[in-house]
């Protein structure tokens, strides 16, 4: 046994530890961003099933496609202001109740998925729209005559009436009409109460305090049909990949190689600490032990790749603070992984490491204390 060896502080360990994971982390984000996210998920075809999702959403006439180039890089639901501009050819209740009207009543029926075995084009019809949508009555029971019998529960729309009749009737393929206390203030653009009623009527399709509404229900259905699930987890999965080839070579350099080539195994984050890793009993590992400590570690970081990305980073955080604990608790400050590998890690500034037994009997014999002849005065 060594006993020229001292055991260094937890925090110099974990503080190691920590300088070891962030040079890996931020080489593999390095070569994600500029290879693998890139090259690479082009190669795998990754940015077309990104493009098909966004294809089938900007059809559905409810988002906002950002390209790079002719590659599609976000969706985002469309916005509008509450008033009509020069950018926006009207209110924004207007444009997004004929975006919603559309979704349901053209899009879904023929692009949609069958809704608990119920054909798209049999569930999604007008009179889901206006019923199950909108919250308007059933038309059998609605006395077209009166406007609150058109609207039901609803506090803003009505059922539309057929113009010209003879006798009043609801026009059940027209979109809805604001109700007459609404249509009387946006129809006169100088009232005072303009500005509030266009908001509070575009609320009723987004409302930004509570992320509800209209706009965001539909919304809601269309990223949930099967043609953008199974694209995006397509696009989710290879991109995982990506990261994952990515950061696996900077840890394989960080955690074991470099490690690896050095005489007490020590990691760039090591170096910085004054640490350094031996065999159990102090001396210079040997043999498959000097590969079993950085392999270990390895092993041990590599869970930080396992697609999805947060179980991966989850199991690799249980992991570490499981080899932390077993350190706290061991009577020899050994981690899980040192023992399994037979090793331990000293403070390089404290410690004089040795090849072996005899090496360090060696210095011992040449450092020990040499003690001067009596003289001859003091003999007598």
């Amino acid at each position: 046994m060594n006993e020229k060896i001292a055991e260094p502080t937890s925090g110099k360990r974990v503080l190691a530890h920590f300088i070891d994971l962030v040079l890996s982390l931020l080489s593999g984000l390095l070569l994600f961003f500029f290879v693998t996210s890139t090259f690479f998920l082009k190669s795998v075809g990754g940015y077309d099933d990104f493009s098909s999702a966004c294809a089938y959403l900007d059809e559905t006439g409810l988002f906002s496609i950002s390209y790079s180039g002719t590659q599609a890089v976000s969706y985002t639901l469309k916005l509008y202001a509450n008033a009509s501009d020069s950018s926006q050819s009207g209110d924004g209740y207007d444009l997004n109740l004929g975006a919603v009207y559309g979704f349901y009543t053209d899009f879904l029926p023929q692009n949609g998925d069958a809704v608990d075995g119920v054909k798209a084009d049999e569930h999604f019809t007008p009179a889901y729209f206006y019923e199950t949508v909108m919250g308007l009555p059933d038309p059998s029971g609605v006395d077209p005559s009166s406007e609150s019998s058109r609207a039901g529960s609803n506090k803003y729309f009505a059922y539309a009436i057929v113009d010209g009749g003879a006798a009043p009737a609801l026009d059940l393929l027209a979109l809805p009409v604001l109700q007459e206390k609404y249509a009387a203030i946006v129809g006169d653009r100088e009232s005072g109460e303009l500005s509030d009623t266009l908001a509070e009527l575009n609320a009723y399709f987004y409302d930004s305090s509570s992320s509800g509404g209209l706009s965001v229900d539909a919304a809601r259905i269309a990223v949930g049909e099967s043609s953008v699930v199974d694209a995006l987890s397509s696009y989710q999965l290879k991109r995982g990949a990506g990261f994952a080839l990515a950061l696996g070579p900077s840890f394989l350099v960080f955690v074991f190689l470099i490690p690896l080539c050095r005489k007490n195994d020590e990691t760039i984050g090591k170096t910085i600490c004054h640490l350094g890793v031996t065999d159990k009993n102090g001396f210079h590992l040997k043999g498959f032990r000097k590969a079993a400590h950085p392999l270990l570690m390895l092993v041990e970081c590599l869970f930080a790749c396992v697609y999805p990305l947060l179980i991966g980073l989850l199991a690799f955080a249980v992991l570490s603070l499981v080899d932390y604990l077993s350190l706290m608790v061991s009577k020899t400050r050994r981690s899980f992984h040192e023992r399994i590998a037979g090793t331990m890690v000293v403070d390089m500034k404290k410690s004089i490491v040795f090849a072996d037994e005899k090496e360090k009997d060696d210095y011992i014999l040449a450092h020990k204390p040499k003690i001067a002849p009596l003289s001859e005065e003091t003999k007598r």
